[in-house]
């Protein structure tokens, strides 16, 4: 008989701290769940990724800036070799539009292609050609170059004997990559990339045309348009999009 009211005693006492253990635990979740609480949460979770977006954008926004683009009254230089042989170079420009100086900034010659039969073949080339920056020395002009906010460089793009009608080249690295390039007179496609270690990545296409002797008048260059530009606005559109998503 005392067995058995020992065993309900028990069987009470488990229940009784049962409901305790589950009133406690219904506390903890209105006090977990209750609106402030959320709302805390929620909160802190905004601006945590409120702050994440905004260095994403100030980054973005502060980050250096270059265009790259052909100007007749800055495309062409004539100068003089060591024997006293007038060379006539023609200059790509590289700007840097926003205030952040751009480091290590390199040129490159990606793809090479001539017109022939009204199509553009390509004319193979065993490396990307890196192009040399003007005004400088060997060294200092095929190494990454920095450029100021709100500046500009020039590339040493093309060069050929002023006056000749034979051949030019592309000004490109000497050495072990710098075989150089002989190309005839005719029309030719450019795909040209500007880089740097602190900004973006540009890339576009060229198209230059020479005829005659190598002078001024005889040579065209502008950028390509139309399909190549779109589809570059579009893959610039969706990585700016998804800046916004991380």
């Amino acid at each position: 008989m005392y067995l058995i009211y020992d065993n309900l005693d028990c069987i009470q006492l488990f229940f009784s701290a049962t409901r305790q253990n589950d009133s406690i635990i219904d506390k903890l979740l209105n006090i977990l769940f209750s609106s402030t609480v959320i709302e805390q949460v929620i909160a802190g979770l905004i601006a945590g990724l409120s702050a994440a977006a905004l260095i994403k954008i100030l980054t973005w926004i502060t980050k250096p800036r270059l265009k790259m683009y052909f100007k007749k009254s800055e495309t062409y230089t004539k100068l003089p070799n060591e024997n006293g042989i007038d060379y006539l170079f023609m200059h790509l420009v590289i700007r840097n539009v926003k205030k952040t100086m751009a480091i290590g900034c390199r040129v490159f010659l990606l793809k090479l292609e001539e017109k022939k039969n009204n199509k553009f073949v390509e004319i193979p080339i065993k490396v990307h050609l890196l192009l040399k920056w003007s005004n400088e020395n060997q060294e200092k002009g095929f190494n990454g170059l920095e450029i100021p906010g709100n500046y500009r460089r020039r590339i040493d793009l093309v060069c050929s004997e002023y006056n000749d009608n034979s051949k030019f080249s592309f000004y490109t690295e000497g050495g072990a990559r710098g075989i150089v390039f002989y190309y005839p007179p005719g029309e030719y496609r450019l795909t040209i990339q500007a880089t740097g270690e602190n900004s973006n990545s540009i890339t576009k296409r060229f198209i230059f045309k020479w005829h005659g002797n190598f002078i001024e008048k005889n040579i065209n260059i502008e950028e390509e348009k139309f399909l190549y530009k779109i589809l570059f606005k579009i893959r610039t559109a969706l990585s700016f999009r998804l800046l916004f998503q991380l």
